[in-house]
């Protein structure tokens, strides 16, 4: 949950308690569209907000019971034995604004929210880095991203008649690809596919119509499958010539927030201006199981 910063104001001012009410309103509705890694994976939100690493045991194989011979000297298997630890940093994400004693007349005169373009571009920043850290992860900060996460499995796509790109495939040759894929992870041992994510450039191929006397498109076969009762999302986010599918449920991947966007009180700049400054606590995605994932590449 979004938080917001104490409404008892200094005298002085410039940004009283009902400008605040105002941002704050804009700042708990944020465009869902662009929380691209929320929509993908299950929340996190049980970290206090001042740790600065979290653990968790990731699971590179499930294990398997058997019949136990009760005269014999078998071993009960242990199904931990394959969990080995690991560590996920915590960042601050943080960004602000500055607002001037005129601002708030200006908005107050029109009628308008205050600062909404601000707020609205403050919550597209915060999501993008967001995003940016749950797919792709910081590298010079140890961090690992759902794209390059450790034990994820991988998948280049075969060349066909000579080209790997979907602009030249046929579409039974790109459904052949998402087929390929969706088994991947769907024919694994207690694993199911829900979700398949796009990079936005290719994701018009599925709309291509199958056969030459085809009714549907590659989108419509899947659809009435149920390949992916999650959805199928698309999005810059996703590198070019790449696309994931993935079991998005809470026992293969998570995304860690300890602390959701929180606004500080403003504070003066100068005599008519004043900085409102936003943190997050975030630490991008934790994947608990990684062969609940695969990501495709190579369709150039």
């Amino acid at each position: 949950m979004r938080q917001i910063g104490d409404m008892t104001m200094r005298q002085d001012s410039v940004i009283d308690a009902t400008a605040l009410a105002s941002i704050d309103k804009q700042l708990i509705q944020p465009d869902e569209n662009a929380l691209l890694a929320r929509q993908v994976a299950p929340p996190r939100t049980g970290d206090n907000p001042g740790t600065e690493t979290i653990a968790y045991k990731k699971l590179t194989r499930d294990g398997a019971a058997k019949i136990f011979n009760h005269v014999g000297a078998d071993n009960v298997p242990l199904v931990d034995q394959y969990a080995t630890k690991y560590s996920q940093s915590v960042f601050s994400i943080v960004a602000g604004f500055q607002l001037t004693a005129h601002d708030v007349r200006a908005a107050l005169m029109a009628g308008i929210p205050l600062a909404a373009n601000k707020v609205q571009t403050l919550n597209q920043v915060m999501a993008k880095k967001e995003n940016a850290l749950f797919f792709s992860g910081d590298t010079p900060h140890n961090m690992e991203g759902l794209l390059n996460y450790t034990g994820v499995q991988t998948y280049s796509v075969p060349t066909v008649s000579g080209h790997t790109t979907w602009a030249d495939k046929t579409a039974t040759e790109i459904l052949d690809d998402i087929r390929t894929v969706w088994k991947k992870v769907e024919l694994q041992d207690n694993y199911h596919s829900t979700m398949m994510l796009l990079n936005t450039a290719i994701s018009g191929a599925l709309h291509e119509l199958i056969g030459t006397n085809a009714q549907r498109t590659i989108y419509e076969f899947i659809m009435a499958q149920s390949w992916f009762p999650a959805g199928i999302l698309t999005s810059g986010c996703i590198p070019a010539g790449t696309f994931v599918v993935l079991q998005n449920t809470k026992d293969v991947l998570e995304y860690a927030l300890p602390m959701d966007v929180k606004r500080y009180d403003p504070y003066k700049v100068n005599g008519f201006t004043e900085e409102l400054d936003f943190e997050e606590r975030y630490g991008g995605a934790l994947i608990y199981r990684p062969l609940g994932v695969c990501v495709a590449t190579g369709i150039a």
